[in-house]
C-alpha cells in the first residue's frame, strides 16, 4: 500500500487552487483535448441520463460543457476549494455545489445517471481513490456513466511546486490498477485515451454500470 496524504498535505493543495482559481479556469478552457474527451462522453449520453455528479468540480468547465449539449442536465458539484466553488456557481447557477472533500462523497444524497471525476484522483492516495470509486459504484445508477481522468506519475504522495512556490500534494495512479478497481466494481470500461503532457502521462476513462 502506498503512502497517505495527509489532511494537513490536503489543505495546502486546497490553498494552492484556491489562489490560482481564476488561471486554472483559463488554462483548462484553453486546452482543446481535454474538452474533446467532455465530447466523448456527451456522445454516450443519453436522454435518460439527466443527473450528473460532477466530483472536484473545479470552476466548473466539465458541468457546464455537457450543460451546454444537455440543457436540462441537473448539476450536483462538489470541490474543497471555496474559490472554485464559487467560479463554478458562476457559471451554473442553477447547480447545486457542496465544498466536500472526495473522501466523504458517501455523505451526498440521491442516484446519479453521470459521475465525473476530471483530475481529482491524482489528490487522493491509492486507499482514498479505491474508496471514492467504491462510493461513486454505489451512486451511479444502471446503466450510468463514469468519466475519470488521472495522472500516471510517481505512485507514492509527493509534494509538487508550482513556478509561484505554492505546493499540491498528489500521487500517480497507473492504468492497471484504475481498470482493476473499476471491474471490481462493476464497472466495464467503454472507452480509454492517453496522452502525454509536460512528461507526463494523463489517462482518460469513461466506464458503464452493468444492467
Amino acid at each position: 500500500m502506498s503512502g497517505h496524504i495527509s489532511a494537513a498535505e490536503t489543505a495546502q493543495t486546497v490553498t494552492t487552487f484556491d489562489k490560482h482559481a481564476r488561471a486554472y479556469k483559463d488554462a483548462f478552457v484553453a486546452l482543446p483535448a481535454y474538452l474533446a474527451t467532455f465530447d466523448v462522453l456527451a456522445d454516450m449520453m443519453c436522454s435518460g441520463h439527466t443527473r450528473l455528479l460532477d466530483l472536484a468540480c473545479g470552476p466548473g468547465t466539465l458541468s457546464l460543457h455537457l450543460k451546454s449539449r444537455f440543457p436540462h442536465l441537473a448539476i450536483t458539484g462538489t470541490d474543497l476549494s471555496p474559490r472554485m466553488l464559487s467560479l463554478a456557481k458562476a457559471a451554473l447557477p442553477d447547480g447545486e455545489f457542496h465544498c466536500l472533500d472526495l473522501r466523504d462523497t458517501s455523505r451526498l444524497a440521491g442516484e446519479f445517471d453521470v459521475i465525473a471525476c476530471a483530475f481529482g484522483l491524482p489528490y487522493l492516495d491509492s486507499q482514498s481513490a479505491a474508496q471514492l470509486l467504491q462510493d461513486c459504484a454505489a451512486k451511479l445508477a444502471k446503466g450510468g456513466l463514469m468519466y475519470l481522468s488521472f495522472i500516471e506519475c510517481d505512485t507514492t504522495p509527493h509534494s509538487q511546486t508550482n513556478s509561484h512556490g505554492d505546493s499540491v500534494w498528489r500521487q500517480g495512479h497507473t492504468a492497471e490498477g484504475i481498470d482493476s478497481q473499476l471491474s471490481a466494481q462493476g464497472l466495464k470500461p467503454l472507452w480509454q485515451h492517453h496522452t502525454v503532457t509536460r512528461g507526463e502521462t494523463e489517462h482518460f476513462v469513461i466506464a458503464i454500470k452493468g444492467e
